[in-house]
């Protein structure tokens, strides 16, 4: 049965608990809300189908780093501003729906729980753009995504390496299909559902608002930083729209200080190579050391093709990119892909005991309170001259 007596060695996916034939496991949160997998040992009979389809139990002895790698982004400024980075996703699941086939990945639902949901339609495929800094639910699609692969219909499906993973491992051999495409993308961690809406509801009743629309890496002409976040509410009667940086959400705050996320996303065996999909990709936020004047700000993207199928779908869409050809090995030793997981930092264990012992809105407030970031409020503020000094001071 699936070991559960180590937090880091779960990512949450939930694939154990849907494989299970007669339902022994359910799950417990943590302090932080992330779900574990907790066993009915009178009722296992010990088939071990959960251990199966663990994406955290596989071997990572002969880690795969890729075929080639691109900075690139979208030549269709459209599709460029409406992506978190280059717009590189959106390209490649609108060739999918070209060719008849069904784009799965993640966006909030009215309740603002982050689920995979399918994608027909242009509109459909734009809601699923932008990066979600927390933890979303995609088995429940499992069983239709892979009904879908055996009809022969194409299939795209993009989340974290670990859910992309649990998605391989659940279908088997099927996996490699030539209907289905695998995209993945370069993770820094995740908190948990619970916590999002702890964090939620306490700027509600802080600010006395109704929050109906939350938007992560909104883009601003200008803007001093590629993490903005887009806030529509609720306030006296009068819907309103916020557009400010990271700092100033309480959720946003805690992700970006690394303190917030499940256990194994600090030793994510996946931040050092063995991506499963067929191609990767995510933030080129240091294309200046490499490309003279792209402002990066407008988004770039990096993309890795892992597979002879992640090289299939990247000539189909790169005619629609503005892109430049990198040393996946160069990227490396410079530490802009595969650093390692996340490292943890030495005060989210202070945090954890806070988390445990005291209400939330008092941990809020100590540890997630935008009064506490006036340094990141002033630098934002400074001309962009200035700014880039200072980057480059620090480091020295």
């Amino acid at each position: 049965m699936i070991k559960t007596n180590d937090k880091s060695r779960c990512c949450g996916c939930g694939t154990c608990g849907i494989v299970c034939p007669v339902n022994c496991i359910s799950f417990i949160p943590d302090a932080l809300g992330c779900l574990y997998p907790s066993i009915d040992r009178s009722k296992c009979i010990k088939c071990r189908k959960c251990e199966a389809v663990c994406p955290l139990r596989r071997e990572f002895t002969d880690l795969k780093r890729g075929i080639r790698a691109f900075a690139a982004f979208s030549s269709d400024n459209k599709i460029r501003f409406r992506g978190s980075s280059g717009g590189v996703f959106e390209s490649a699941a609108s060739w999918v729906l070209e060719n008849s086939g069904s784009v799965y990945a993640c966006k909030f639902d009215k309740n603002f729980e982050l689920k995979c949901f399918e994608a027909n339609t242009l509109d459909e495929i734009i809601e699923l753009t932008k990066s979600k800094y927390l933890q979303s639910s995609c088995v429940d699609a499992f069983p239709v995504m892979r009904k879908k692969i055996q009809e022969g219909l194409p299939v795209l499906f993009c989340s974290t390496p670990c859910q992309v993973a649990a998605f391989q491992s659940y279908i088997g051999t099927l996996s490699e299909a030539d209907n289905l495409y695998l995209l993945d993308f370069f993770c820094h961690g995740v908190p948990s559902q619970w916590f999002f809406d702890k964090c939620r509801k306490y700027i509600e009743d802080k600010k006395k608002i109704k929050i109906t629309g939350y938007e992560f890496r909104t883009k601003k002409h200008r803007g001093a930083t590629p993490h903005y976040l887009t806030l529509k509410y609720f306030k006296n009667g009068k819907e309103r729209i916020r557009k400010s940086p990271f700092f100033m959400d309480p959720f946003y705050l805690g992700f970006q200080k690394y303190i917030t996320m499940r256990d194994s996303c600090y030793q994510c065996p996946y931040g050092s190579g063995g991506h499963c999909g067929d191609i990767t990709i995510g933030d080129f936020h240091e294309i200046d050391k490499y490309v003279n004047g792209i402002n990066r700000f407008d988004g770039v993207s990096t993309v890795l093709t892992n597979t002879q199928k992640g090289e299939k779908l990247w000539k189909k869409i790169e005619g629609g990119m503005v892109s430049y050809e990198m040393s996946i090995e160069q990227l490396i030793e410079d530490g802009q892909i595969y650093a390692g997981g996340t490292k943890e930092p030495e005060q989210r264990a202070e945090f954890l005991h806070d988390m445990e012992t005291l209400e939330f809105t008092v941990v809020a407030d100590k540890w997630l309170n935008s009064k506490h970031e006036w340094k990141k409020a002033i630098y934002y503020r400074l001309p962009f001259v200035i700014r880039k000094t200072i980057k480059g001071l620090m480091r020295l």
